[in-house]
């Protein structure tokens, strides 16, 4: 059994998600079939990290203490939240810098038929300020330290009717 932190485990789900998101930009598929599937993964990992941080947690504690094992869980969130949402930054920001923009205009385009006119400049204006790199990586830091709340919530307390007593 590996024994790893919960900064360990937030650490390594983090560098599997980077991983992941590069081995698809440099296979060119990310656009065309990972829309919206990436987010998803990276909520799974995250899960997983909980889980095993907690039940990691289970099985080498004499006494449980499902405090104990929500701090551990939620450890794993929020390390692996920063180091996601700073490459995230750094993703939509150097690496793939078009692509946002890319969005953004076709969301404009398909927009032309329904918006008036004289409203077009305006939703522009807000397209623009929608479509931006520290929305995406404020966006996925959240998404993941939600998911990891309700995680480590969860297993922790699942956890405490699964802890087998001891006989004193």
């Amino acid at each position: 059994v590996i024994n790893m932190q919960p900064r360990t485990v937030g650490l390594v789900i983090a560098g599997l998600y980077i991983i992941f998101k590069m081995v698809l930009f440099f296979a060119g598929v990310q656009y065309e079939v990972m829309v919206g599937k990436a987010a998803m993964i990276l909520m799974a990992l995250t899960m997983i990290g909980v889980f095993y941080s907690i039940n990691f947690y289970v099985r080498t504690s004499d006494t449980y203490d499902w405090m104990a094992a929500f701090k551990k869980g939620i450890t794993v969130s929020l390390i692996a939240s920063v180091v996601v949402g700073v490459f995230i930054f750094i993703y939509y920001k150097a690496i793939v810098s078009f692509y946002l923009e890319q969005v953004s205009i076709n969301e404009y385009n398909r927009m032309k038929a329904v918006i008036k006119p004289d409203q077009m400049e305006a939703y522009s204006k807000q397209l623009k300020e929608r479509y931006t790199p520290m929305l995406f990586a404020t966006m996925t830091t959240a998404i993941v330290n939600i998911v990891g709340l309700i995680s480590s919530l969860l297993v922790a307390f699942l956890g405490r009717m699964t802890v087998k007593r001891k006989a004193s």
